[in-house]
């Protein structure tokens, strides 16, 4: 999908299991083109060369449940984030003010020294898969019923965005919700 949105940009696309490797064969595809490089979830690979590190952390489920992969989400422990130099608690509009507080300080708590700042998810435009290029306004699905299918590892705020736009249009839900 991202290909395909990006497609009419100079931005290049690797996917693969190994996201180092990947990465390492686009930049010698593609050379001195490339300016800005962004690896997802590249925190644990420490061997990588990088100039800024960027740690997001989930504002509804900031720790998972404290466990490291397979029985857990976590990748390393808290301590990494002093390696940060950005967090971004994302889906700041779900969590209560306490629950912010809370990973604020966690994050201060870890020796960090890095600037913490707050996200959500505000949608803009939807696109139509056949068309992917062009935007359409929110507006276009007032009336219609709408089935939103979610594949994301955080449902709650996807339900909640949608819920939000959707009722912004006064639009009939068609459920589970």
């Amino acid at each position: 999908m991202l290909r395909r949105r990006l497609a009419d940009t100079s931005t290049k696309i690797g996917v693969g299991a190994n996201r180092a490797a990947v990465g390492s064969s686009m930049l010698q595809k593609y050379g001195a083109k490339i300016g800005v490089a962004i690896l997802d979830d590249g925190m644990q690979h420490r061997s990588l060369l990088r100039d800024v590190e960027i740690v997001m952390v989930n504002g509804l489920t900031p720790w998972g449940n404290t466990h490291f992969i397979p029985r857990g989400p976590m990748r390393e422990p808290l301590s990494a984030l002093t390696r940060a130099d950005i967090v971004v608690i994302h889906h700041a509009d779900l969590a209560c003010e306490a629950q912010l507080e809370t990973i604020a300080r966690t994050v201060q708590d870890s020796g960090t020294t890095c600037s913490v700042f707050f996200s959500k998810l505000a949608p803009s435009h939807i696109f139509e898969v056949h068309q992917p290029l062009q935007r359409l306004s929110l507006n276009v699905l007032d009336g219609m019923i709408v089935l939103c299918v979610s594949a994301i590892g955080c449902p709650d705020a996807f339900i909640h965005t949608v819920r939000e736009v959707l009722f912004s249009l006064t639009l009939p839900l068609s459920r589970p919700f």
